[in-house]
């Protein structure tokens, strides 16, 4: 058709801005038709391809809008309406406005590939190299004659460029038929039968449909797809062809039969996967078509190739290793693989899952433990040794406890867990080390399984609730229980089945439990105006006469109080009938709670029988209260507020007040301090009237801003007890503070300008104050059976590479030098940039390698990896003196660090002396804590070393096997490490307690123990004032030019080394306890002495020396050593500035040598082994 025959339609004005674009593709006029490729088109006046219009979604159109009959090659055009009267002009003159066109969306160009007829697409080769931008309009105003119009060219055409495949996918014939009733009937990954998505295309290997728009684009998707003839295409799904296997060597082979691990037939892949590239140069080379791959034609469509695959785990297995879905025996049938298989066919196709996922009680809800299927070839391989196909999971299910926890094959759990849980868990093993666990006992602790709490209680048929004792003898009755375990939180209840009878302990903690609860059922209610009577009644007795007694209250069981704790009982109530607040500040070991719990019982059970009572404590140790009230007073009512708001809510709803009632079922509630100061805490107990409030570690409202001071405030109890063994940890302020949430109408502001400055004459006043509010006894005083102590410093000098690194740390920082040479006051920024300096150092003195891990020269030679190790630090050069022999003797130690790194070195330390040890940190659960804290107290413990951190380690734990405590880095705060020496020093001690105080000579950690003496004499006598700002500045400033002048000084320094035979001299623990404990009558030393008069051991003397706080007085610093460090560091400074500086100049860039100066510094050593360094002076 000519360019003059051209039917001209009108276009409307619709259509008018899109439809200008024609054609400009020419016929080729060579005369040899065989070798060219003629695509003739026919001329139009709208676009090259049809426009579809949005059009109602039918049953017989497809879910993206368009007609399924539209063929995709054919490019047929829609009608145009002809109008031979008009014809539409354009002007010459007026250029065009060209519209922007639409960018077609990908979900439509993705429609291309995917249309239900066969064909392929092309585009025609063009003859000229240019765009092609205007050369419709181009064409139509050439006044040219069509017929004498060519172009020559002596290209050849090429071959057309394949825009999209047409996969062509043959619907099954009626012989065909049992390929379909093997497959599941809707797609595996939209998980539906949509008719509007068009038919199920069936895998070739297994049981899995798809819908054609579900397998995704060509060269994105995972699913391999077979040209097997010239119009029909078969699939097989990712899981056929193996591809997770192919990503992660550690994943199942699920192309094998899970029961004889045989491979399917049809699983193997038909054709090799192929990039875009790779298909296109194929296509090529094959005349535009793909290529046609050879394959089995039985194993196409047939029935007996295909094996079943689960939906949930995506195992394989052949339709007749199948085990049975249904409780029927199948034994019978067995040999007979065509009934069993076809039994089975029909059996599954009910679900489309295997046995282990239908029998699954449901998700998984966390991965315990893992063990190799064959238990009798391991030989010591780790868990990344193994594939999933090879090992079994401990698995717990959601909802349900540790007791149903079930071993499954690791190829279920890949298919069946999340990928997340799984990637989790794989980290955990391999970065802890854990190996397999054979038995199900030793892989969940028998803590998991325990019941603690019965919530609520399901009991079978129509049982009726009496009384307490008749519901107690119907235990069996019990069909479920609400309950919470021992060894989790609330947030972890669930509703279980109760322990069998015969399960021993764990059968007794559920009765104790059960009786418990019971206890909460059948609980008196007393109104609130009988408990006012009832206190009325108490106060007006005699205390002295009819209510104090020097023999141990009746209602505390299972164990007897010493009668230093019946005098503070005695002391405790006294109080409570004067309507007159407390602090019992018993030294720590000395039974503070057990006293508690004592008076506690007697007001409930006794006199004159009132509750509840409200305990605040810290969140850690809110199961050992609960505990330790269950052991001394069964019969009172505890129960726990705390772990945040789910866990606050079941105590709530099923303990305090279960069955919706007004009134408070519990005599004794333990909270933690976070729930105490919850503002929804105030809201839910605003009508509960508390008889009183006991605050353990009372010295946490030193500060009367925090949140908790406020919280209880607020409460209004009437009668106030605090616990504290560190009464006053800083200043008289902290004091005052405490002091004022006893008494209100004592203003802690106004007390601390009376006593700003404490002299002879007004301290007697002071002491009148606080007496009447103190319960104060030490250990000295009343446990006199303790075997005795001694506690002793020990110096030690720096090594010369941690000389060098604390040299560097102060010399590159240049504000520290101006801080110190200032003579004004710091800038808040500038005291955390000293603190920042100040714990530089503090890891430095502990050991290098924890202030830079680049420090460290790391060998394969095991053994010089550890002497590198130990010769880089002082203390650990010691250490490595000491420890074998406390071992040979038959002692055992107690390891403390402020530093979690350094405890992960002590670990490396200890490995390479071959020397046992366990550990304890702010890290571990408290059920953690305590099976460690168990195992190194176990008779015959073989554990030799207990790792601490003084935090975490120092509070609430008793580790009295233990007799010699190493105190390797001092705190700021010394209270902390006297709760470390009371770890062992305690009662149940049988051997006398040597504690060893490392500090490194001449630095930071010298004055920091001056500083925790004088804290502690404050403590003791209140005869200093170190409260305000402008002091504690002073003291961090003091802190770090101690010793700096040293430091920088070229004279030479007198070092200290211990040899074995001082180290001997070190550890003779007789003479140390008797020099430091002499007899009654002589005059002796406290444990709070022992911070005022220091016992340094002097060793070229190979004695102690008493060094006293008042021959502490803070050096003269020398302002020329300083200046000099100063101007030596501005120079550098100026150096690395010019030598930084680019050297730009005309057609060329040359850049300075760069200095990494500051690198050095922050990293000083790279490479060093002892006797060696590389590092300069800086």
């Amino acid at each position: 058709m000519s360019s003059g025959d051209r039917p001209v339609g009108r276009l409307s004005g619709r259509t008018s801005g899109r439809n200008t674009r024609q054609t400009s593709r020419i016929a080729s006029t060579d005369n040899d038709e065989d070798d060219e490729i003629i695509l003739d088109r026919p001329k139009r006046t709208r676009n090259l391809r049809p426009r579809y219009e949005s059009t109602r979604m039918t049953a017989n159109s497809s879910r993206f809008g368009r007609s399924d009959d539209v063929d995709e090659l054919a490019q047929e055009p829609e009608e145009i309406g002809s109008d031979g009267d008009f014809v539409l002009i354009q002007s010459d003159l007026q250029p065009r406005r060209l519209t922007k066109r639409r960018k077609r969306s990908s979900r439509m160009i993705s429609l291309r590939g995917k249309g239900t007829k066969d064909g392929i697409e092309f585009e025609a080769p063009r003859r000229s190299g240019r765009a092609n931008k205007a050369t419709g309009n181009m064409f139509e105003q050439m006044d040219v004659d069509d017929d004498n119009f060519s172009i020559d060219d002596d290209r050849s055409p090429g071959v057309p460029k394949v825009i999209a495949v047409k996969e062509i996918f043959q619907p099954l014939t009626a012989e065909e038929a049992g390929f379909r009733d093997v497959h599941c009937p809707s797609c595996s990954t939209c998980d539906a039968n949509n008719p509007n998505k068009g038919a199920l295309i069936y895998c070739q290997g297994c049981s899995f449909s798809y819908h054609k728009v579900c397998l995704g684009q060509r060269a994105a998707r995972d699913h391999l797809v077979t040209k097997i003839a010239q119009d029909s295409f078969v699939l097989q799904c990712r899981y056929c062809i193996n591809l997770y296997q192919k990503k992660d060597q550690r994943a199942p082979d699920l192309t094998r039969c899970f029961t004889c691990r045989e491979s399917g037939k049809s699983c193997t892949p038909f054709s090799q996967r192929k990039t875009a590239k790779q298909e296109e140069q194929l296509r090529l080379e094959n005349n535009g078509e793909d290529p046609v791959h050879e394959v089995d034609r039985q194993l196409i469509n047939n029935a007996d190739t295909c094996i079943f695959r689960c939906t949930t785990c995506r195992r394989g297995f052949h339709f007749e290793h199948l085990p049975s879905a249904s409780s029927e025996n199948t034994s019978h049938i067995t040999s007979d693989t065509d009934t069993l298989r076809a039994k089975n066919i029909e059996e599954y196709s009910i679900e489309w899952k295997c046995k282990d996922c239908t029998d699954a009680p449901g998700k998984i809800d966390a991965l315990i433990a893992w063990r190799p299927v064959d238990h009798e070839n391991y030989v010591g391989q780790s868990y990344l040794d193994y594939g999933e196909d090879h090992i079994e999971y401990l698995v717990k299910w959601e909802k349900q406890s540790h007791r149903h926890c079930v071993w499954m094959p690791g190829s279920w759990v890949w298919g069946a867990a999340h990928g997340s849980m799984r990637s989790a868990y794989a980290k955990r093993v391999a970065a802890e080390g854990i190996g397999p666990q054979f038995d199900i006992k030793n892989a969940i602790p028998e803590e998991l399984t325990m019941i603690d709490v019965i919530l609520s209680v399901q009991y079978k048929g129509s049982f009726h609730a009496t009384s307490k004792e008749a519901d107690f003898q119907n235990v069996r009755k019990i069909d479920k229980v609400y309950v919470k375990f021992l060894g989790l939180g609330y947030d972890e209840a669930v509703w279980d089945d109760p322990p069998p009878t015969n399960s021993g302990k764990l059968y007794d903690e559920f009765l104790s439990a059960y009786d418990e609860y019971l206890a909460g059922v059948y609980f008196e209610d007393v109104s609130r105006s009988e408990m006012l009577d009832r206190i009325k009644e108490f106060r007006a007795l005699d205390f002295a006469g009819q209510i104090e007694s020097t023999e141990q209250p009746h209602t505390i069981q299972n164990g007897e109080l010493m009668k230093y704790q019946v005098s503070g009982v005695n002391w405790l109530k006294y109080n409570y009938h004067k309507q007159h607040n407390a602090i019992l500040a018993d030294e720590m070991g000395l039974g503070k709670t057990v006293q508690i719990v004592a008076l506690l019982a007697d007001l409930v059970k006794d006199a004159p029988r009132v509750w509840p009572f409200l305990i605040v404590v810290p969140n850690s140790t809110v199961p050992n209260w609960r505990r330790e009230i269950k052991k001394w007073a069964p019969d009172l009512r505890v129960v726990t507020y705390h772990g945040g708001k789910q866990a606050q809510d079941l105590a709530f709803r099923f303990e305090l007040f279960p069955r919706g009632s007004t009134t408070m079922k519990a005599h004794i509630v333990v909270m933690s301090y976070e729930a105490a100061q919850d503002p929804g805490t105030k809201t839910r107990f605003n009508s509960t009237q508390f008889a009183g409030l006991i605050v353990d570690e009372g010295h946490r409202l030193k500060n009367d801003q925090n949140l908790l001071y406020a919280a209880l405030m607020a409460m209004k109890i009437p009668y106030r007890v605090l616990l504290t063994g560190t009464p006053l940890q800083n200043n008289k302020r902290e004091l005052f503070n405490l002091l004022q949430f006893l008494n209100p109408k004592l203003d802690a502001a106004k007390l601390d300008e009376e006593y700003g400055e404490l002299t002879a004459e007004n301290i007697p006043k002071l002491h009148d104050t606080i007496r009447p509010y103190f319960l104060r006894r030490t250990k000295a005083d009343t446990l006199k059976f303790l075997p005795k102590m001694a506690r002793v410093i020990i110096p030690v000098t720096m090594t010369v590479l941690q000389e060098k690194l604390s040299k560097s740390i102060i010399a590159k920082n240049s504000q520290l030098i101006h801080a110190i040479l200032a003579k004004g006051k710091l800038k808040a920024t500038e005291r955390g940039s000293l603190n920042n300096i100040l714990m530089q150092l503090r890891k430095c003195l502990c050991h290098p390698f924890i202030y830079s891990s680049a420090v460290e020269d790391r060998v394969e030679d095991p053994v010089k990896m550890h002497n590198n190790l130990v010769e880089a630090s002082a203390k650990l050069l010691l250490l490595n003196l000491m420890l074998p022999k406390l071992k040979e003797q038959g002692h055992r130690v107690l390891l403390f660090s402020q530093f979690l790194d350094q405890l992960d070195i002590m670990e490396d330390f200890l490995s390479g002396l071959g020397l046992t040890y366990s550990r304890i940190d702010g890290n571990m659960s408290s059920l953690e804590k305590q099976k460690r804290i168990d195992a190194y107290n176990a008779p015959d413990s073989p554990i030799f070393v207990m790792l601490l951190s003084t935090r975490a380690g120092g509070v609430g734990i008793n580790l009295a096997t233990a007799d010699t405590v190493m105190i390797l880095d001092p705190d700021f705060n010394p209270h902390q490490d006297l709760q470390a020496v009371s770890r062992c020093h305690r009662i149940g001690q049988r051997k006398p307690v040597l504690c060893f105080q490392f500090t490194t000579k001449d630095s930071v950690e010298e004055k920091i123990l001056q500083a925790g003496r004088k804290k502690m004499a404050l403590d003791h006598a209140l005869i200093e004032s170190m409260d305000d700002q402008k002091e504690e500045v002073h003291d961090l400033e003091s802190i770090l030019k101690h010793g700096a002048e040293a430091l920088f000084s070229d004279a030479k320094r007198d070092t200290i080394t211990y040899d074995s035979a001082a180290v001997d001299k070190l550890l003779d623990r007789e003479r140390l306890i008797a020099e430091q404990n002499p007899p009654e009558g002589e005059e002796g030393q406290t444990l709070n002495d022992a911070f005022s008069f220091a016992r340094v051991w002097d060793n070229a003397a190979g004695d102690i020396v008493t060094e006293s706080l008042e021959s502490e007085v803070d050096p003269v610093i020398n302002q020329s050593v300083w200046e000099d460090i100063l101007r030596k560091r501005e120079e550098e400074a100026r150096l690395e500035a010019e030598a930084n500086k680019e050297i730009l100049g005309r057609g060329a860039r040359r850049r300075g040598k760069v200095l990494l100066r500051e690198f050095c510094y922050a990293m000083p050593l790279l490479t060093w082994s002892p006797g060696h360094t590389v590092l300069d002076e800086p």
